[in-house]
């Protein structure tokens, strides 16, 4: 699994990984940082149905501000537009915690407010004091328990994915191993620029490549077009959506499978491993010692997990492992926990990891959320539902709306934005349609067409074009600069190919040959090493292609010759130095740096997955009203 670490790739992608993940988990609980003074009404945009103000982002800019130091001060604009991207992603965690069941009960989380002794008075939970938090903070209650849900979750999500990135003693010296692996290497290297002196250029050549790439050398299209924007809630439309109590019941019975809270199990194990230093024979032997030892006193359960479970979680859990739904555990494991009775200990159980003997500690019985929990989430759904119908049936039944005097007439009836005459390309109104890649491949679509309607979202795009600038050839005089430019380019790139092609390469397998050729590309051969995984990844002046051809030499290969980034190299392995000792301090940093890599890409697979069906409708013009507000 955790092969891929190895590379160079995998190297910056964890890094990058990471870099997401701090951005997200850092400013949970910061809602009600200070008061704006905005009106904390005022929608901002919708994410996934829920609703974000203007005075929530205002509050977290001012908190990120409140946080700089004088080195890592921001643009104003870039805080902002951080602020909002870290809103939503918190937003989008907060829904999948909730999906998979990790948002606590209020119950949980009114037991979590009566431990901070912080709301006491002699030794007793003062409710003023929490009020005048609450206050100060600039918070409701509703609000605030809301937030310690969500803090709750997000530690029940790490220790999750915790367990989930298990790294044993082995992966780790592995590991160690590699990066430590010394390996001494000469180096050739030549890049495009030592070619350019070898590339003839003239005006017949440059005339040439101009005609077989002549596609890359036009001008964009240009649109001078109108166009006014119909809101979903317009009253041309039907005017603001509402959703009854009757709605909703009604929503709520015909989809209630949609709100099941599957049956939950919470068990504890101690598990006895089977693998290359125990046999299966052996850790059933074991399994039953430490059962009949159990069954002596029940009440060791966690001392004996500790001292016995080879599961690396059980120093932190002492072999609790939480609540499952049907279906997560294994098979076998399931099966087992299910047949006990609450307080009840298993003889060993096998499963594909090893004999475990399990506890069970509490079991939920599948139920569903009431109507009550889930209104607010029926009631977006409603919306969202028919605010889609009703622009799908307003498009449908006025496609040919937008033509001559009726076009104006439809802009000044709904007086929403309006528009008139401005240049596509110039005008900074129609900067919000410009990000809107469905109206614009819509427009680019267009021949000599007056226009059309666009859904987006939930608004009606109506516009009108009033004259297309079709592309046009640029002419040759005055892009010769940047043609000379991009042919010298592609004849270097052609030259360094050849020169490093398998075919010029392929009798370079000595070292007085590599010298030959370091000559023949006017390189330079030089000795270098790798010493150490760090040095490699995080030394100043790091050469990051070298160090990946590095990287690649410790598969024991004797050369390679890459072209990496315009420049080519040719690397001839000299020497390996293995590593010798272990030091057990450094195996230990190692399993916590390799778990928390693995923590961090499977956080990135599901936060991947949900930016990839994310549904954001902005408030635009409050937005940009907002961003360019300094």
């Amino acid at each position: 699994m955790l092969s891929w670490i190895r590379g160079g790739s995998g190297q910056w992608f964890a890094r990058g990984v990471f870099f997401v993940v701090v951005l997200v988990f850092t400013f949970f609980g910061v809602y009600g940082y200070l008061g704006s003074g905005l009106d904390s009404r005022t929608l901002i945009a919708k994410v996934d149905g829920v609703e974000l103000t203007i005075s929530e982002l205002d509050n977290h800019y001012q908190f990120l501000r409140s946080n700089e130091t004088q080195n890592t001060r921001q643009a104003d604009r870039d805080l902002k537009e951080l602020a909002l991207e870290q809103l939503i992603n918190r937003i989008l965690l907060t829904q999948y915690m909730d999906t998979i069941g990790l948002i606590d009960s209020p119950e949980e989380v009114r037991r979590q407010i009566l431990k901070n002794t912080s709301f006491y008075t002699d030794d007793r939970f003062d409710r003023r004091k929490y009020d005048e938090f609450l206050s100060n903070t600039n918070q409701s209650a509703s609000d605030y328990e809301k937030d310690m849900a969500t803090d709750i979750a997000s530690g029940t999500f790490d220790s999750f994915l915790s367990n989930l990135s298990f790294v044993d003693d082995d992966m780790a010296k592995d590991q160690y191993k590699g990066f430590n692996k010394e390996i001494s290497a000469y180096l050739l290297s030549a890049s495009e620029s030592d070619f350019t002196n070898k590339v003839k250029v003239d005006d017949d050549l440059l005339k040439d490549y101009l005609s077989k790439n002549i596609l890359d050398y036009k001008t964009d299209i240009g649109f001078d077009l109108s166009y006014f924007i119909i809101k979903a809630d317009n009253s041309i439309l039907g005017g603001k959506i509402e959703t009854t109590a009757a709605d909703r019941r009604e929503y709520y019975s015909t989809n209630k499978n949609k709100f099941l809270i599957k049956e939950k199990i919470n068990s504890a194990h101690i598990l006895i491993s089977i693998d290359d230093k125990r046999s299966e024979k052996k850790a059933l032997s074991r399994a039953n010692e430490v059962y009949d030892k159990l069954l002596s006193n029940p009440g060791d359960f966690k001392k004996l997990a500790k001292k016995f479970s080879d599961d690396s979680s059980v120093a932190q859990n002492e072999g609790d492992l939480g609540f499952f739904e049907k279906g997560e555990l294994d098979i076998e494991f399931e099966l087992a926990a299910n047949s006990l009775r609450i307080g009840e200990i298993s003889e060993p159980v096998k499963t594909r990891f090893g004999y475990h003997i399990i506890k069970l500690i509490d079991k939920k019985q599948a139920s569903y959320l009431s109507l009550s929990d889930v209104s607010n989430k029926i009631r977006a759904e409603l919306i969202s539902r028919e605010e889609d119908r009703r622009i799908d049936d307003f498009i449908t039944g006025n496609d040919k709306t937008f033509d001559g005097d009726k076009f104006t007439e439809l802009a000044d009836d709904f007086s929403v934005t309006n528009f008139l005459d401005s240049e596509f390309k110039e005008d900074v109104g129609l900067l919000s349609i410009r990000r809107r890649q469905s109206f614009l491949s819509q427009l680019t679509g267009q021949n000599q067409s007056e226009g059309g309607l666009v859904k987006q979202n939930n608004e009606i795009v109506v516009y009108k074009i009033n004259k297309i600038n079709l592309p046009v050839d640029l002419k040759f005089t005055d892009i010769k600069k940047q043609l000379t430019k991009d042919y010298t380019k592609q004849q270097t790139s052609r030259l360094l190919s050849e020169a490093f092609s398998e075919e010029a390469l392929k009798n370079i397998d000595s070292l007085s040959k590599l010298k030959g050729y370091a000559k023949k590309f006017a390189g330079e051969v030089k000795d270098v090493t790798a010493n150490t995984y760090d040095s490699l990844v995080y030394g100043e002046g790091v050469n990051f292609a070298l160090h990946d051809l590095l990287l690649k030499l410790r598969k024991e290969q004797n050369i390679l010759f890459e072209i990496l980034d315009d420049v080519g190299y040719i690397v001839l392995l000299n020497k390996v130095k293995e590593v010798s000792d272990i030091d057990e301090q450094e195996i230990d940093q190692m399993k916590i740096t390799l778990t928390n890599v693995l923590k961090d890409y499977y956080y990135s697979q599901i936060f991947l997955h949900l930016r990839d069906n994310l549904k954001v409708d902005y408030n635009q013009d409050l937005l940009d009203s907002y961003l360019k507000d300094n």
